[in-house]
């Protein structure tokens, strides 16, 4: 990526029926110093992939990319709230946006990665768009992934091996999905914001043996 510093922010899709989304988000692109990239998350569309999955029983590769592919919807309507944002469909527009916020068109980025022979995320209901953001970050050079939720952070996010249940119907109810937990090691710092909340302050995490661990003694965050 280019020099300076740059910020990828992954937006929860359950933030998506805020109805002044685009202010909470232009609010908190400002705490970033650098050029930022955004991920967008599922949200209602991919929830839409997972009752025709619950119905039709995919394949686990063709539900995943269907669920990918739902994302570009979800950029082109980050991109229509945020009109001074740009759409990243490819690394070449990426790196050429300069300092604008550049909305990430997730399956155009993959599927082009996929092709130069990158080693892409496994399919599977365990790699949602927080590891995707998570994957993307760990293969750029990002400064600082920050997860944009609907809730407090927790205290901790585990690390786990390489071994992930990729049965959603397996899954334990976790903050993150179970493939981000396996690329803690290789990711950027992190940060959490809980965009509904009253005061969204970016709060980081420091690395610990056992994960990423909620740093309760950080500098003091900036607040909007």
């Amino acid at each position: 990526m280019a020099s300076e510093r740059t910020i990828l922010f992954k937006i929860g899709g359950s933030l998506f029926s805020l109805p002044d989304l685009p202010e909470r988000l232009r609010s908190v692109f400002e705490l970033a110093e650098g050029r930022i990239l955004v991920v967008p998350g599922g949200g209602a569309t991919t929830d839409q992939v997972r009752d025709w999955d619950d119905v039709f029983r995919f394949p686990s590769r063709v539900s995943h990319q269907l669920a990918i592919d739902a994302l570009s919807l979800n950029t082109r309507f980050l991109a229509s709230l945020i009109p001074e944002s740009r759409i990243g469909s490819s690394l070449k527009s990426i790196y050429n946006n300069g300092p604008l916020v550049t909305i990430v068109d997730v399956a155009s980025l993959i599927s082009e990665m996929d092709e130069q022979g990158f080693e892409v995320p496994p399919a599977g209901w365990h790699v949602t768009s927080d590891s995707l953001a998570g994957w993307l970050a760990s293969q750029w050079a990002i400064d600082q992934l920050v997860l944009v939720k609907s809730v407090e952070p927790p205290n901790l996010i585990p690390i786990s091996g390489s071994e992930v249940s990729s049965n959603r119907h397996c899954l334990p109810e976790q903050p993150v999905d179970g493939w981000f937990s396996t690329l803690i090691p290789n990711l950027p710092p992190v940060s959490w914001c809980n965009l509904r909340g009253e005061n969204r302050s970016l709060i980081p995490f420091k690395r610990v043996r056992t994960g990423l661990q909620l740093d309760l003694n950080p500098d003091p965050p900036s607040e909007v």
